[in-house]
């Protein structure tokens, strides 16, 4: 049986929308970011103050779409790390515009979207926003200028297009911190400020040893001096040089050869926190039969840096 046949086809699609074009971002920041501190002086390893300083990234939208993304920071390496030139590190963070989250990233590690900082920015559109580059206290490293390479970048909330960068340096300078103080609450007197102490034997006898503590606080390597007024020799208050009594002076048993020259200990090495405690003792010579009288001597104390 002949028949007509008709063959129908039917094709069918699906309207693909067409995607708006990437975002088109342009970043405008500082090509570097330095901690010098109020005054001048840099960071100061033995205080509990905040160093900090902030510093404006402007991101705007140069393309004909709104925009949406996150601006956050981000380190080539594994560490966040401030270095120097001979391996001493700082930690650091980088604080977005609410001022508690950190918004730097190490290299590999995805972008924590609840701590970088979201945009939403229309077409010509621009927004400046206010970061701050923070040191946290008390990090005890050497003096010098520490510094690592970083960068700013722009990613799309939907994480369409390549990010856009901008490359910057955060640098902290750090500076050499050394004090003392002299204490010891059975033999001082005075003004009690550890700047000064009076170890008072009353009345001398040959062998009597009288001692105080000398902390030091220091984020270099240093060495401690003595200067003694009458080369390591009690004087007569009165008559002078020409009436003295010997004595010796230790630093934690050390016996410090006292002359007309300062005289200094070994180098010792960076202090803790709360510094280094060391022990000063004066033993009292031949006293013999020396002339009546209130024999004195003073001892300046300094660190130096080595």
């Amino acid at each position: 049986m002949n028949g007509f046949h008709l063959l129908l086809a039917f094709v069918a699609g699906v309207a693909i929308p067409a995607r708006a074009a990437a975002c088109e971002i342009s970043i405008a920041a500082p090509g570097s970011v330095q901690f010098e501190g109020e005054s001048g002086q840099g960071y100061d390893s033995f205080t509990a103050l905040q160093f900090e300083t902030d510093f404006i990234v402007i991101l705007e939208n140069r393309g004909a779409e709104p925009c949406d993304g996150l601006a956050s920071f981000r380190v080539p390496g594994a560490l966040i790390r401030l270095l120097d030139t001979g391996g001493a590190s700082l930690t650091y963070e980088i604080l977005g515009p609410t001022n508690t989250n950190s918004v730097i990233t190490p290299a590999g590690d995805p972008i924590d979207r609840t701590e970088a900082v979201l945009l939403q920015l229309a077409s010509g559109q621009s927004q400046q926003l206010a970061f701050r580059f923070r040191v946290p206290a008390q990090q005890i490293v050497p003096a010098g200028t520490y510094s690592q390479s970083a960068v700013i970048e722009f990613v799309e909330t939907d994480d369409a297009g390549l990010p856009v960068e901008r490359s910057l340096e955060f640098i902290a300078r750090v500076r050499s911190s050394m004090t003392l103080m002299l204490f010891d609450n059975s033999v001082t007197r005075g003004a009690g400020d550890g700047r000064s102490a009076v170890l008072d034997f009353d009345v001398l006898e040959t062998g009597e040893q009288l001692s105080l503590s000398l902390l030091v606080v220091s984020n270099d390597p240093y060495t401690v001096d003595f200067l003694s007024e009458h080369a390591g020799r009690l004087a007569h208050s009165v008559l002078g040089d020409a009436h003295v009594i010997p004595y010796q002076l230790t630093l934690d048993g050390a016996p410090i050869p006292l002359g007309p020259a300062p005289a200094g200990t070994a180098r010792r090495e960076p202090t803790p926190a709360g510094g280094n405690q060391s022990r000063i003792a004066v033993r009292i010579g031949e006293v013999g039969l020396a002339r009546a009288g209130t024999y004195e001597d003073v001892i300046t104390v300094s660190i130096q840096p080595d």
